[in-house]
């Protein structure tokens, strides 16, 4: 009975203190409303099944999905429970990081173990990644938590990419020596975000060199005791007597070496389903197909996909100085090789990237491992300068205890009340920025319309899910098998054709439209007009105007 509590205790008070964290951090750090930027591709095709609208007539909507666990939460939670519990997720997420983050710095330089040392940081913490501070073009709120060529784990949403949370409790894990529950951890965040997968690889190979080096190491250390004869000074755990010494710790060892290759195995069947769907349900339809679309793919987000570009950035070479400057910190540490060899292999990666300019080493994007890199390297920096300064001036400090303690918790306040005020701002902003045209269009949408609205348009982007009505194609969303591509791309590049032309082509590029897709509306900007048959207009506003095909 004793041990059933002890181990309720053990799973509860994580939770609990995960849930705490994520209110007080979450409110502090806010949330964009649904549904902001990257949602409306990332839920498509859940809200599609969960019924949304009639977006399961929606061509992208149909296609094959990438993430298709995210798509069963988003279609779970809003058949059977409701959309708002998408802002619960996020707080939760939000409370897996700092949790994380707290628990690495403890494990690294003991910053629990004084209460005020631990609200101090907990504060710098909060101050680092919600006090919104501006020098030049760098954001200490973005760019010291947010990774190299605009990736990242927490942003102003929840979306697949946010799971990347639990690869930093998986560090934590196995810095806790919990390495199977370490490999979980990158299961689950590869499952709900794919392109994981080469962090998740890189994490485990290093999970596994680390344990059989420390095994290895162990026994070396142990070795040399043993031969020198000096048994005496061997730790506690290793004072055993002589006689049947060395069969018994080196048998035991041998056996802990097997450890490490169970960690890879355990890993690999983890992450063996998500493995098992991308490489059967993407792989290529041909060479030249898939060769196409890889390009069409990079060269639509090379912000994304190409260090020529975001090397430039000026936020670029500082994170890479912030992780720099916390390995040499961590030089003498458990955490030093974990990140070291991610941070060495996606240099490599990158500079092969460089020098070959390969459309696949782009898509893989390995520089996506600063996603965890640099937040950690910044949390890991501010856990060492808390630590030098309890420790030069702990006397001081000790002084000054409750003043401390009663102004950091006074900081906190502020920080949740600022969020607060912040978050209701967001919630209740009068949209001004979203077309009047697109309430129109949801209380007047029918089965089988299908709507053309201007592709490249970011006020366009919310349109699927802001009117349950199926479009032809946007220039933001895009599938991922390679035929499906450049059919996206064929239909970019059809809409274009009528956006763009003069009034004469514009007329046959709609006819070739409503031919080949059949297009039951278009959406023009209101200076703009279509004098073509087979169309009436049926809508205008201050903005925009909307034709309907009639039927013959």
């Amino acid at each position: 009975m004793v041990k059933i509590t002890t181990l309720k205790n053990q799973i509860l008070n994580p939770i609990a203190q995960i849930f705490i964290l994520g209110l007080i951090f979450g409110i502090s750090y806010t949330q964009d409303p649904l549904y902001t930027s990257n949602q409306h591709t990332k839920f498509l095709q859940g809200l599609a099944k969960a019924d949304l609208g009639y977006l399961n007539q929606d061509w992208l909507a149909n296609t094959l999905d990438p993430l298709p666990a995210f798509t069963f939460l988003v279609q779970v939670t809003y058949t059977y429970f409701h959309e708002n519990f998408f802002y619960f997720y996020y707080i939760l997420i939000f409370g897996i990081y700092i949790y994380s983050m707290l628990g690495i710095a403890s494990v690294i330089f003991k910053i629990n173990t004084s209460r005020l040392k631990l609200l101090i940081y907990f504060l710098l913490l909060l101050t680092i990644h919600c006090l919104q501070i501006r020098i030049f073009d760098f954001k200490t709120h973005v760019h010291l938590h947010y990774g190299l060529a605009e990736q990242y784990i927490l942003g102003d949403y929840f979306q697949p990419c946010t799971f990347g949370v639990l690869i930093i409790f998986s560090i934590y894990a196995f810095l806790r020596k919990k390495p199977f529950l370490a490999v979980l951890a990158l299961g689950i965040a590869a499952t709900f975000h794919p392109t994981y997968l080469p962090s998740v690889a890189l994490l485990t190979l290093a999970y596994t060199t680390a344990t059989f080096n420390e095994v290895r190491s162990q026994k070396s250390e142990v070795k040399s005791y043993f031969c020198n004869g000096n048994l005496s000074k061997l730790p506690k755990i290793f004072r055993l007597k002589r006689q049947g010494f060395r069969h018994n710790y080196f048998d035991k060892n041998e056996n802990n070496l097997k450890k490490s290759l169970l960690i890879g195995v355990v890993s690999f069947i983890f992450v063996l389903p998500v493995v098992s769907y991308m490489t059967i349900t993407f792989r290529p339809t041909s060479p030249e197909l898939f060769q196409i679309s890889e390009s069409l793919l990079v060269n639509r987000i090379p912000h994304h996909s190409f260090p020529d570009i975001w090397l430039t950035e000026p936020a670029a070479p500082i994170q890479i100085l912030i992780v720099a400057i916390a390995l040499y910190l961590l030089r003498k540490t458990r955490l030093f090789f974990i990140l070291f060899f991610p941070f060495a292999a996606a240099t490599i990666l990158t500079i092969i990237q460089i020098i070959s300019v390969s459309n696949t080493l782009a898509f893989l994007t390995p520089w996506r491992v600063s996603a965890f890199l640099v937040p950690i390297s910044t949390c890991m920096i501010s856990a060492y300068i808390v630590t030098v300064i309890f420790d030069r001036y702990y006397p001081q400090i000790l002084k000054y205890k409750k003043i401390l303690e009663i102004s950091t918790l006074v900081g906190i306040y502020l920080f949740i009340l600022s969020g607060v005020g912040i978050q209701l701002e967001k919630l209740t902003i009068n949209q001004k920025d979203t077309p009047i045209i697109m309430e129109y269009v949801k209380e007047n949408k029918q089965v089988g319309d299908i709507y053309l609205v201007p592709y490249a348009s970011g006020k366009f982007v919310d349109f699927r899910i802001a009117t349950g009505a199926p479009i032809l194609i946007n220039l933001k969303s895009h599938p991922y098998k390679d035929t499906e591509v450049i059919e996206w791309h064929n239909r970019l590049l059809m809409a274009q054709q009528f956006y763009d032309n003069s009034a004469i082509a514009k007329c046959q590029a709609l006819q070739n439209l409503i031919d080949k897709y059949q297009i039951t509306h278009i959406i023009i900007e209101n200076d703009d007009s279509i004098q073509c048959s087979g169309v009436e207009k049926t809508y205008i506003d201050n903005l925009y105007k909307m034709y309907q095909v009639i039927a013959e």
